[in-house]
């Protein structure tokens, strides 16, 4: 049985846009931060720690959460053998010029241990006990031919019962997020390029 992706969700210019419907629009413009807090508080989302995280952590956390709550992943409690597959652009600059500026007074602790990209991807694990492979890739733009390669790779390699995957980008004000979970379904969208540009450049 082939692997398909079997749900989908973005987060771009104020929407939430789950398996292909919008989920939620803001009434009116919102700047980033405040428009995820809008978002955590209008779905209930219950996880306190999502207030500590650092922007691009926030971003991932909620793009994850909706997509794994509009879907079947959470049957299961622990996922030993999911791996995360995140493309990405700006790294984490934008706590790194944070962390630079706190370190002309005293240096935050709170904004070092957020300058990583791969610690968005542990926001993630810790929340859904996902213990499988992880790995953000930095590319210019969403490298969607890359992207597969890499699935298809890592499939034959260490064969992760699903993946997550798709691009996590945040600098600023500018922010973009496209995840998908792909497993092994006789149902869902075939696992290609020009399927995951469809995708990823709906806007319903």
């Amino acid at each position: 049985m082939e692997k398909r992706i079997t749900a989908y969700c973005k987060i771009k210019n104020q929407k939430l846009i789950v398996n292909g419907n919008l989920a939620f629009k803001t009434p009116q413009e919102e700047n980033f931060l405040p428009f995820l807090t809008l978002l955590y508080r209008n779905f209930q989302v219950d996880y306190p720690k999502f207030f500590k995280m650092d922007a691009l952590s926030k971003l991932a956390f909620l793009t994850s959460h909706f997509l794994l709550h509009n879907s079947n992943f959470l049957q299961e409690e622990t996922h030993p053998n999911t791996a995360l597959i995140i493309n990405n652009s700006s790294s984490s600059l934008t706590v790194d010029k944070q962390y630079q500026l706190s370190t002309e007074d005293f240096p935050a602790p709170s904004l070092f241990v957020y300058t990583l990209p791969n610690v968005m991807l542990g926001e993630i694990c810790i929340r859904y006990k996902i213990y499988g492979e992880n790995s953000v890739f930095i590319s210019q733009s969403f490298n969607i031919e890359q992207l597969i390669q890499i699935i298809k790779i890592s499939d034959t390699e260490k064969t992760p019962t699903d993946i997550i995957a798709g691009y996590i980008e945040q600098n600023g004000e500018n922010y973009e997020s496209f995840l998908m979970l792909i497993e092994k379904s006789e149902q869902g969208i075939a696992l290609t390029a020009e399927n995951v540009k469809e995708l990823y450049h709906l806007n319903p």
